[in-house]
């Protein structure tokens, strides 16, 4: 994640942006920049004239900060910016649009950095805007205009992420069953280092194939997103008909389906899904971790809409009847789908 942007807008009138949006790789013309002498991140000041020359045509995606711990879109959704990553794998948010965050207290600026660096590694362009409270220079002159200035951290594409025609690690440390097939053209792969790859992998190997008591709470941190295809072999489990829904939209075959998935955010209904998924293994005869094919994550990305990212991997069942996908962040599950459940494209 590249350092942000900071754009100083002294300009009231700025909420005009919220009619406007960027495309990915946008660029503000006509700035004059001065170094910020505390964090050594760029600021520049622009003018009106130039926001809406920048901005003309375009379509934004919005978001307001109800507080440091809450965010809502512009469609109602809300969430915590802890969720950040699951909001985004809920929803699938495009790529090349703008999402501007609006924040009102000065303190919520470094949560609006972390929420952003997420977006960013996702390859979005996050634009955060921060109109700043009267100046405190200012409290005792009412009769003097308010000075407004506006804050917009702007957020880059995941800069370590590969596509195809990036050249790959070379990967000698680990085995080649964990090795990825060739990138396709429309993937975007982030490579983590070996030693990293190898061990998450045994972790899978032992939360699914390993012999029972399973420790799930090992690889549980506060919530597991329970992918539309893996949810469709799950959803009848005893006990996780309380679990919150989460919805996205994939477009196949000119037509939008709405796929339903689930949030797991307690310890023991994601311990009832591990089980729930294990028996399904064992049922058609056990399986193999490994990496993706070519061809899975092609098929696979057409649901995500993010850059896949190890480690994730891909349990394959002996009787093919399988393909679990698992995928984990900061050395815990994050995700799990299930390949042969989703739509067929």
């Amino acid at each position: 994640m590249r350092k942000p942007t900071i754009i100083l807008y002294p300009n009231a009138s700025i909420r005009l942006l919220v009619l406007y949006a960027i495309f990915s790789g946008a660029s503000v013309a006509g700035v004059a920049a001065a170094a910020a002498p505390d964090s050594g991140i760029q600021e520049v000041t622009v003018n009106a004239a130039t926001i809406d020359k920048t901005l003309d045509g375009k379509q934004t995606n919005n978001f307001a900060f109800v507080s440091a711990n809450e965010i809502v879109d512009q469609e109602g959704r809300h969430f915590a910016p802890s969720d950040t990553a699951g909001y985004i794998a809920r929803v699938k948010p495009e790529k090349k649009a703008a999402y501007v965050f609006w924040i009102s207290d000065k303190s919520e600026v470094q949560v609006a950095k972390n929420v952003i660096s997420i977006f960013s590694d996702y390859g979005a362009t996050v634009f955060v805007i921060r109109d700043t409270k009267l100046d405190k220079s200012q409290a005792n002159a009412p009769d003097e205009p308010k000075k407004q200035k506006t804050v917009i951290i702007v957020g880059q594409p995941n800069p370590h992420a590969l596509s195809a025609t990036d050249r790959v690690p070379d990967m000698a440390d680990r085995p080649a069953i964990l090795r990825p097939g060739k990138l396709p053209s429309r993937v975007r792969y982030q490579f983590q280092p070996d030693a990293v790859v190898v061990a998450a992998a045994a972790s899978v190997t032992k939360l699914l194939l390993g012999a029972p008591p399973v420790d799930s709470a090992s690889v549980f941190k506060e919530n597991v997103i329970v992918a539309p295809g893996a949810w469709s072999c799950i959803k009848n489990a005893p006990g996780l008909a309380d679990t919150k829904p989460i919805f996205s939209n994939c477009e196949l075959r000119q037509q939008v389906l709405k796929l339903e998935g689930r949030m797991v955010d307690k310890p023991e209904k994601f311990a009832t899904a591990i089980e729930e998924i294990r028996q399904l293994i064992a049922s058609d005869g056990g399986g193999t971790v490994r990496a993706f094919t070519s061809g899975e994550m092609q098929a696979w990305w057409t649901f995500i809409g993010f850059d896949i990212e190890e480690p994730t991997f891909v349990l394959e069942t002996k009787g093919g009847m399988y393909r679990f996908i698992v995928d984990f962040l900061h050395g815990h599950v994050f995700l799990i789908d299930e390949l042969n459940a989703l739509p067929k494209q």
